[in-house]
C-alpha cells in the first residue's frame, strides 16, 4: 500500500457516504442490500430498516470528520498475527482486554493492511485473519463497480467513559454497520442476533484492532508520522472537513539506538514479542483484578510487550527495515 493510501481511502469513503445520503439512497440501493441478505450472503443484523441505515451513515460521516486516523501497514502483519495467537487461545476462560489497548483518543478510525480483503480471502492460511472459503466471501466482492475487484475497509472506534469500545465496520460501496467491540478490563462485545459465523469473523478483527492500538500506545516501539502528502491533507480538510493533523501513519521505531528501561536489561535486546495475559488460579477475594470464575477466585495477570522491534519480532525473527513500504 502506498503512502497516500489512508487519505485516498477516507476521502473516497466520505464522498461515497455523502452521495448515499444526498441523492443515491434510493429504493434500488436498499433493495440491493436486502437482496444480498436473501441470496445466501449472511449480512450482520446490525441494521434492519432504512431509517436505521440512514442514521448510521449520518453518524459515520460526522465521526469520520472528528476522528484521529491511523494506518497500520503490512510490516505489522506478522506481529499482529502473533498477538492474536497469544491473546486468543480458544479456551473457555473469559478473554480480558488490558489498558494498553485503549484508544489513543476517544474517537479513532483505523485501517490495517492485515484486515484488508486481499489478506482475508487468500489461499495463504498463515495469517490469523485469513478465512476458509465460504458463502460470506461474496460480501467482499458483491455489488462493486466495473474495474473494482475488492473493497477497502476500515474500523471506526469510539471509547466510552467506562472503557467500552464500540467498533463500526466501514467499507467502500457498502453500508456501514456495528460489528462489535471490546471493553478495557472486560471482554468481547457483539450486537444481539449475530450468528456464530459473524462472531468468529469479527473476533479476529477486534483482537487485531486491540493489538494495533496497544502498539500505537507504546512510543518505544512505534512512531507516528503524517499520512499522505501535505497537499492531500489540505485537500481533505477543504473538501471533506477532516483536520490536517488527524492523519497518522504508524511505523516501527528503529531509527535510533535502543536504550533499556529500568529493570529491562535482560529482555530489551530480544525480538519484540507479546506475552499474553492469563488467569491465575487459587486467588484470594481481596486481591486486585480478581473474578469468581467456575467456582473459584481467579486473578487476571496482564499481558505485556517485551524486547524491541530493532532486534526483530517473534516467530520469524524478521528485522523490519528502515523505510519499509506500507
Amino acid at each position: 500500500m502506498s503512502e497516500d493510501y489512508l487519505v485516498d481511502f477516507v476521502t473516497s469513503l466520505i464522498s461515497q457516504q455523502r452521495q448515499t445520503l444526498d441523492h443515491q439512497f434510493t429504493e434500488h440501493e436498499w433493495a440491493r442490500h436486502q437482496r444480498m441478505n436473501l441470496s445466501g450472503i449472511e449480512l450482520p443484523p446490525s441494521i434492519d430498516n432504512e431509517f436505521e441505515m440512514e442514521t448510521m451513515v449520518r453518524h459515520v460521516l460526522d465521526d469520520l470528520k472528528h476522528a484521529d486516523m491511523y494506518f497500520v501497514g503490512k510490516e505489522f502483519n506478522e506481529i499482529l498475527t502473533d498477538y492474536y495467537d497469544q491473546t486468543y487461545d480458544g479456551s473457555d476462560e473469559p478473554l480480558r482486554f488490558d489498558p494498553t489497548s485503549r484508544l489513543p483518543s476517544p474517537l479513532c478510525f483505523i485501517v490495517l493492511d492485515q484486515l484488508q480483503p486481499k489478506n482475508r480471502i487468500t489461499s495463504d492460511k498463515t495469517s490469523a485473519y485469513a478465512t476458509e472459503p465460504s458463502a460470506n466471501d461474496a460480501q467482499w466482492t458483491e455489488g462493486l463497480p466495473d474495474g473494482v475487484d475488492q473493497r477497502r475497509v476500515g474500523f471506526l472506534c469510539r471509547e466510552a467513559e467506562d472503557g467500552a469500545i464500540d467498533i463500526r465496520f466501514v467499507s467502500e460501496y457498502a453500508f456501514p454497520f456495528m460489528c462489535g467491540g471490546y471493553k478495557i478490563g472486560g471482554g468481547l462485545m457483539f450486537p444481539s442476533g449475530f450468528s456464530q459465523g459473524h462472531i468468529d469473523d469479527f473476533t479476529t478483527s477486534i483482537i487485531g484492532i486491540s493489538g494495533a492500538f496497544s502498539l500505537i500506545n507504546n512510543p518505544r516501539f512505534v512512531i507516528q508520522s503524517p499520512a499522505g502528502t501535505r497537499q492531500q491533507r489540505k485537500a481533505a480538510n477543504k473538501g471533506q472537513g477532516v483536520p490536517v493533523e488527524a492523519w497518522h501513519k504508524i511505523s516501527w521505531n528503529i531509527d535510533e539506538p535502543v536504550q533499556p528501561r529500568d529493570g529491562d536489561s535482560r529482555t530489551f535486546n530480544m525480538p519484540l514479542h507479546y506475552t499474553r495475559g492469563h488467569w491465575r488460579r487459587n486467588a484470594k477475594e481481596d486481591w486486585k483484578d480478581v473474578e469468581f470464575i467456575k467456582g473459584q477466585w481467579m486473578q487476571w495477570i496482564k499481558g505485556y510487550w517485551s524486547g524491541h522491534p530493532a532486534f526483530g519480532i517473534k516467530k520469524g525473527y524478521h528485522v523490519p527495515k528502515i523505510g519499509s513500504a506500507a
